[in-house]
């Protein structure tokens, strides 16, 4: 389990391609072998701890669901450890399981605020509702507006500072996490 609060961007340092991918990320993350780390808003398990970086496997399946399908060596990404029991909730519950992936649709500036447009997914359209949560390549976001073609979040100045989301480009894919509380609560009005 994660919050959304993006503790450090990392940089993929090698990647062995196969069944599975093998990557390792530059990182000053405490990090041990078995733990749970979301990169880019995905949740992996760490199979090797070395002195600045760490290694995980992800899964071909992972791949075809999420961004990860295009990192390579340079690439970098948003990197969060995992939430621990007491530990101070800041953002928004979010699991690291990816529900689709999108495209930057467009950025606006005004007056301080950098609004991102983001295409609105045919799959899982309904759990994106204004001033809800949603989690973009594991960064906690509130999204300020929705219509039929494209939802939109405000992102501050720190964010962009902390993040990978202000070098991204109109166009760049970006995973999507849906707000866990919004997603359950649809599921059980539509069971009831």
């Amino acid at each position: 389990m994660f919050t959304g609060i993006i503790i450090e961007v990392g940089k993929i340092r090698s990647v062995q391609k196969g069944n599975d991918t093998i990557c390792e990320i530059e990182s000053a993350l405490k990090l041990k072998k078995g733990d749970s780390v979301s990169v880019d808003g995905v949740c992996l398990t760490v199979i090797q701890k070395k002195k600045d970086s760490f290694v995980v496997e992800i899964s071909g399946d992972t791949r075809k669901r999420t961004t990860l399908n295009k990192i390579r060596v340079g690439t970098e990404v948003n990197l969060e450890p995992p939430l621990k029991v007491g530990d101070y909730l800041s953002g928004h519950l979010v699991t690291g399981h990816v529900d689709t992936v999108t495209k930057i649709k467009r950025r606006l500036i005004k007056a301080k605020d950098h609004i991102y447009y983001f295409e609105i997914p045919k799959k899982g359209r309904e759990y994106i509702i204004p001033l809800g949560s949603v989690a973009i390549d594991g960064i906690s976001l509130t999204v300020k507006e929705v219509t039929e073609r494209d939802f939109s979040v405000v992102i501050i100045p720190q964010t962009l500072k902390v993040t990978t989301i202000g070098k991204k480009k109109v166009g760049s894919p970006v995973n999507i996490e849906y707000d866990i509380i919004i997603r359950y609560i649809k599921r059980w009005n539509s069971t009831s």
